[in-house]
């Protein structure tokens, strides 16, 4: 792409530099001005072509260093997008384990009350059982025993 558009650019300078040639020996025919003068005038347009030359170069420089402060400030940009979207979806991550954690931790407490209500059931229906035995059936066999 550079190559063809310095390609381009001498191109431009050589039939600027022609023309600029052509014009200034167009001019000395018409006015039948002596070798010295169109040597003078010659001098001067070539001069005025590279003054030119130069600053559309200079002009042409400040384009890409605008381009290139540009591309870079679009992809420091861009960099500091990614990384707060990182930085967000960490964040969200984070929340979303904890937020695990904290049901996980919920269903451990209400399965250990559970288990203790369990416990608690089995204690009584023990107790129970243990009290009918010692009205019911412990005279019964101690009778028994006796006779």
């Amino acid at each position: 792409g550079d190559s063809l558009a310095d390609a381009a650019k001498r191109l431009i300078s050589l039939s600027y530099t022609a023309a600029t040639v052509l014009g200034t020996f167009f001019l000395w025919v018409l006015k039948g001005s002596p070798s010295s003068s169109i040597n003078v005038d010659m001098k001067q347009m070539i001069e005025k072509d590279e003054a030119k030359r130069r600053e559309a170069q200079i002009i042409q420089d400040a384009i890409n260093r605008a381009r290139e402060e540009e591309a870079r400030r679009k992809a420091e940009a861009e960099a500091e997008a990614r990384r707060k979207a990182e930085e967000e979806t960490a964040r969200l991550n984070k929340e979303l384990e904890d937020r695990r954690k904290a049901i996980e931790e919920e269903k451990r407490k209400e399965r250990e009350k559970l288990r203790k209500i369990l416990l608690e059931r089995r204690a009584k229906k023990r107790e129970e059982a243990i009290k009918v035995f010692i009205v019911r059936a412990l005279p019964i066999m101690m009778g028994r025993s006796y006779v």
